[in-house]
């Protein structure tokens, strides 16, 4: 280990562990530890501040809203493990519980788009068809309704979602 002896100082801190402590002071290229998915686990005090600091004073829809942006930037750099991390930042805004149909219709219409490249059709088609109960007229969410329907081998359902995304363009 290395250490760090500053004037100010009368004890040394041992820069290894530190960053542990304060991830935002995480050494270049080090990997930062991530609790598991539905893990209560915290990992520091410092990491639990930093993410309140993020989050306190917005709305659950700009909360959702920045989580759904950060999904669509694991989604837009592809790849298998990208897109797990999309779904699963997706998943996060959907936990959120907002309010408005609008960001949750985007929300489950995303998490189904990067489904369907992962070629899990019918969470794609469960996720497209509860985008649309969010909002109707989703032309995006009743495509991937669509194109997932018909990899399912349900023919007729792909039929009624094309039909009803030609009915929303026509209005």
């Amino acid at each position: 280990a290395r250490f760090l002896d500053t004037p100010r100082m009368e004890e040394a801190i041992e820069t290894d562990d530190f960053w542990k402590e304060c991830p935002l002071f995480a050494p270049s290229g080090v990997k930062i530890p991530v609790a598991p998915e539905g893990s209560a686990e915290v990992l520091s005090d410092a990491l639990g501040a930093l993410s309140h600091l993020m989050y306190d004073n917005e709305s659950p829809e700009e909360i959702a809203d920045e989580l759904r942006d950060q999904g669509n930037g694991y989604f837009k750099r592809g790849g298998r493990d990208y897109l797990k991390l999309a779904i699963a930042k997706y998943s996060e805004a959907i936990a959120v519980n907002c309010t408005m149909p609008e960001t949750n219709a985007a929300a489950y219409s995303n998490r189904a788009a990067a489904q369907l490249k992962l070629k899990n059709f019918g969470k794609a088609l469960e996720d497209a068809e509860v985008a649309l109960r969010f909002q109707s007229n989703n032309i995006k969410a009743r495509y991937r309704a669509a194109v997932s329907a018909n990899a399912l081998g349900k023919y007729e359902k792909a039929v009624a979602h094309c039909n009803a995304g030609l009915q929303a363009l026509k209005t």
